[in-house]
């Protein structure tokens, strides 16, 4: 989500300058979720990547570890590195 907490961290963080690209407002949020569910989804984001992960999650458990793993040393790498 757009918002001015995310745009004053986009000053100083490289993570969250690159959330900012693909950030939508709240405005465009709502719209998105009125349309996601009046089509008769049962999962609804603001965030279309979102889907595949949890699609990814379900049916390959350990490669969606791998690729949280490969988030989290991106943007903690100093923090619980597994060797």
């Amino acid at each position: 989500m757009l918002t001015p907490l995310l745009l004053a961290a986009a000053e100083s963080d490289d993570y969250a300058r690159s959330a900012v690209r693909t950030a939508v407002t709240s405005e465009e949020a709502a719209r998105m979720l009125l349309d996601l569910i009046e089509s008769g989804q049962f999962l609804t984001t603001t965030y279309p990547p979102v889907i595949e992960e949890y699609r990814l999650r379900s049916q390959d458990p350990d490669a969606y570890l791998a690729m949280m793993r490969g988030v989290h040393d991106q943007l903690v790498p100093d923090v619980g590195a597994v060797p």
